[in-house]
């Protein structure tokens, strides 16, 4: 569903903003990687991590659209609270780290596999990618929440 708001918010202005290159790229891995794990009827415990980030999925949605429309003071503010601490824990904790350690205890038997290696290169992609936005949400957070240096040369 989010591929789809993105698609029509692009179609609508007739070109890319921000990250939403990097929100296709990313989200056409995840529907080829789904497609092959399914079918395949391999890998499908390596899915669980990925299910764990959709957690945060309303949160996103709900925020797209505050952000759109602007003005919703409180519970915007309690929105970007909940969604730092909950992409930390299952987009960086559950799907970076757990999921990483799994690779790396099951680094020979997807060796084995080429459809696995392809899932691991897929899973590498998609953790760099929440790392680096779980780092824009964080300095967007600090942003917002630490007070103002005063500029003292005036």
């Amino acid at each position: 569903s989010d591929v789809m708001f993105v698609s029509v918010a692009i179609m609508m202005r007739g070109s890319f903003e921000g990250d939403d290159a990097g929100f296709m790229v990313h989200h056409l891995a995840i529907i080829v990687t789904w497609y092959m794990a399914l079918t395949q009827a391999k890998c499908r415990g390596f899915c669980i991590g990925p299910m764990m980030c959709e957690v945060t999925q309303p949160l996103l949605g709900l925020r797209y659209y505050m952000a759109k429309y602007k003005n919703f003071g409180l519970i915007f503010t309690i929105n970007g609270i909940t969604l730092l601490i909950m992409w930390w824990v299952f987009r960086i904790g559950g799907y970076v780290i757990v999921q990483g350690m799994s690779v790396v205890n099951s680094a020979g038997m997807i060796m084995e596999d080429p459809l696995r290696v392809l899932l691991v290169i897929n899973w590498a992609i998609g953790g760099v990618l929440q790392v680096f936005w779980g780092v824009k949400i964080l300095t967007a957070a600090l942003r917002f929440l630490l007070p103002k240096k005063k500029d003292k040369t005036k």
